[in-house]
């Protein structure tokens, strides 16, 4: 009777052809250093993530100092000359101020920007942080400001005549 199956020298033969293929791969691993990328690869992604976890702590705590910080002004002086208040914008830049007096100035329409003022020194200004208004009779009466190039444009609600005498302090980051 004949018997059906594998010879022990096709087991040998078997078993060192998978014990080569296993020291080529082994040794491709070792040498092409996969497993030393690998631990680099592991260590750079802990050291990144340490570094957003410091960098979002220190944000948070700039925002909450910006936030519940001391936002009283009053001790500033108001200066027609551009001032350092002290004061930090909560990307660590420094906030400056300045008082506009403007002499009078044309028709504000309602719903849609208005120049109000030109000069050079507000194409400076990369952040306007905060801003206020007294034009005789009123306080903040316009709504929105904004500065673009060297103008200084209002938004207000409703239509205003040409006016004289109103003063801007304007606080604000510089470029």
């Amino acid at each position: 009777m004949k018997n059906r199956g594998i010879t022990l020298i096709s087991l040998v033969i078997t078993i060192v052809i998978l014990i080569i293929l296993a020291g080529v791969a082994i040794n491709t691993l070792v040498n092409n250093g996969i497993i030393d990328k690998a631990k680099t690869a592991t260590q750079e992604y802990k050291n990144a993530q340490d570094y957003e976890e410091t960098q979002i702590a220190k944000y948070s705590n700039d925002i909450n100092n910006y936030v519940t910080g001391n936002r009283d002004y009053t001790s500033i002086s108001y200066s027609t000359e551009e001032q350092d208040t002290g004061l930090k914008w909560i990307n660590g830049d420094s906030i400056y101020q300045k008082t506009l007096v403007i002499a009078s100035f044309g028709k504000v329409t309602a719903n849609s920007w208005s120049t109000v003022y030109t000069d050079n020194f507000l194409s400076s200004i990369n952040i306007l942080v905060d801003s206020k208004f007294w034009t005789g009779l009123y306080t903040d009466t316009f709504h929105n400001v904004c500065v673009e190039n060297n103008t200084l444009k209002v938004y207000d609600s409703i239509t205003e005549n040409a006016r004289t005498n109103m003063i801007v302090t304007l606080q604000y980051t510089k470029k």
